[in-house]
């Protein structure tokens, strides 16, 4: 046990099966092991100060500490692939610390974001020495469902992520991206090379528009299956990354084969963005209360205590989700999410006039209107906005969206004032009949609460690309005028609309700069360069009947905040 009476390894040499080495950083708590190890494989840079800062918690704890940087980050060999190189270099990783003298054999995964994904992807391989992960705001395994595309449309913010970890270092200058210009740029697999990036290692992907056998590599059938990890999942509400946890505890919660993995998965869903909780109770204009907040590390550290230690600290005995309602700022629990106690809310979406903007006649409610149809102008030069806050490459929290709904090419409903509250807690579904001029466009849809005075809190949104509307593995254009019916998945919320506030649903046809526009031509999307306006049509009458779908919990199983007595 010579190495562990060493507090630090710098730059150890870890070797993946092709020989290519990875470096990482080991840190050792007192004593002479072996040690229950914890792993964190990341492409921002191991070496950081704040990054170092995080291990001492979990090495008061009794945790040897590994911070590695990915294959071609930071001082890691290499040639950096973001995603695939994940499954068999995550392995070979926890073999790796599994069998070191001072391990005693048991590792677990911890980290967030694209951490998240070093995490998941290598579970399908199941190293007998992975005993747990704490998955924190993981983005989906699912290519088309979130990354480089989300619902099949292209997201800026991934591509801005490829920038920023572009290199062995990371591009902290990329909050000073000139984003107006990022608009302006075809053909869309320029994007990076306009930025300065000279070596794009995005650029194979740009080949592959569809769900083909070159992207099944990240998500082939029945990968949930072979996931065995014990897993908490950790996520925000406003985390523009839900959607991984949206997929992934569904799918080995409730769905798995095997009720013991079932059994094993934690769900955590907070009032917070990507950054998750921090020591404030304050998001935008909303303070959630001293109870939102959860230190996500002490309860990591309770995780693995369980899994790695044996101590018997009872959180296995606890319902296996909690989750924040928003409003009502309480915590609810429950051993489901979906939530199996939920049931369908619908709101017809209907108008006695035209509903564009704010000043349009659009209502949801129980019943039709006269007009049978809105309609909207879509430009993609000339797109709809969304809320984007840089710094943090996010893409909205909680603002008011007036100033947004204020827009022509914006096509905005509105429930009447309700007369008792509305929890919704769960999957949020617009289901829109729709037209267009052009042979391929988007449909955008957005919920918020509108509250007394107007202010209209966004609460989540989502798109819809009509070639991909039955599917992402192949490419099914429409004829212009022809009327198709569409889901937009929304994603979920947590949320409780008051007494006297009203249900908004907007619906558009982009979002940026979340969203790369649709030129609306129907061409390659990374290689098209010319747009073509688009005249939008959403029906909603009895014959073709548009409506807003949302999970309503009557009775929620509201309990306290956890005590501090918790992590002691």
């Amino acid at each position: 046990m010579e190495l562990a009476k060493q507090r630090y390894l710098w730059d150890v040499k870890v070797p993946m099966r092709d020989g290519i080495k990875l470096s990482a950083n080991v840190y050792f708590p007192e004593g002479d092991g072996p040690f229950p190890v914890l792993l964190n494989r990341t492409p921002y840079g191991k070496d950081t100060a704040a990054r170092a800062k995080k291990v001492e918690a979990y090495v008061k704890a009794g945790y040897a500490v590994v911070h590695m940087d990915v294959r071609g980050r930071g001082n890691s060999e290499g040639k950096y692939n973001p995603h695939f190189q994940e499954i068999e270099d995550g392995f070979d990783s926890l073999e790796w610390a599994g069998r070191q003298p001072w391990s005693a054999a048991k590792v677990g995964t911890y980290g967030g974001s694209y951490e998240g994904w070093t995490q998941i992807y290598p579970t399908r391989l199941a190293s007998k020495y992975h005993k747990a992960a704490f998955l924190m705001c993981t983005p989906s395994m699912h290519p088309f469902h979130e990354g480089l595309y989300t619902s099949g449309v292209p997201s800026l913010i991934g591509a801005m992520l490829a920038l920023y970890t572009s290199g062995k270092t990371n591009k902290e200058q990329i909050n000073e991206l000139d984003w107006e210009s990022v608009l302006r740029v075809r053909p869309l697999k320029d994007l990076l090379s306009h930025l300065g990036l000279l070596e794009n290692h995005l650029e194979e992907r740009y080949t592959h528009e569809t769900f083909d056998e070159f992207w099944k590599r990240l998500w082939p059938d029945g990968v949930m299956n072979l996931t065995t990890v014990p897993c908490y999942h950790v996520t925000g509400w406003f985390d523009d990354n839900m959607k991984g946890t949206l997929d992934h505890f569904p799918a080995l919660g409730l769905q798995h084969p095997d009720p013991k993995v079932r059994q094993n998965q934690k769900l955590l869903i907070g009032p917070w963005p990507h950054r998750l909780s921090t020591d404030s109770s304050k998001l935008g204009d909303f303070d959630y209360g001293h109870h939102s907040i959860v230190p996500l590390q002490k309860e990591a550290i309770r995780w693995f205590d369980y899994w790695l230690k044996g101590i018997e600290n009872g959180i296995m005995n606890e319902p296996r989700v909690r989750i924040f309602l928003m409003g009502a700022n309480r915590w609810i629990q429950t051993d489901s999410f979906p939530i199996t106690e939920s049931r369908p809310r619908i709101f017809l979406l209907s108008a006695d006039g035209p509903t564009n903007s704010l000043l349009g006649k659009g209502r949801l409610g129980e019943k039709y209107g006269l007009s049978p149809a809105s309609t909207f102008t879509y430009n993609p030069e000339s797109p709809a906005p969304t809320p984007f806050w840089k710094e943090n490459f996010q893409n909205g929290t909680n603002e008011d969206l007036r100033p947004i709904q204020r827009c022509d090419d914006v096509l905005v409903f509105t429930s009447d004032p309700l007369i008792e509250p509305l929890n919704v807690v769960g999957f949020l579904t617009a289901e829109l009949y729709v037209s267009t001029s052009a042979v391929d466009t988007d449909f955008v849809g957005r919920l918020s609460d509108v509250a007394p005075d107007g202010y209209a809190q966004r609460l989540n949104h989502g798109i819809m690309r009509l070639r991909f509307r039955e599917g992402y593995e192949q490419t099914n254009f429409v004829e212009p005028g022809q009327v198709v019916k569409i889901t937009i998945d929304m994603w979920a919320t947590g949320h409780q609309f008051k007494t006297a506030h009203r249900v908004r649903l907007e619906v558009t046809s982009s979002a940026y700069p979340t969203w790369a526009p649709n030129l609306n031509t129907g061409g390659k999307v990374w290689e098209e360069t010319k747009a073509v306006i688009a005249e939008q049509t959403v029906y909603h009458s009895a014959r073709y009947p548009s409506r807003l779908i949302l999970p309503e919990l009557p009775e929620p199983n509201l309990v306290d905040a956890w005590p501090e007595s918790r992590w002691a």
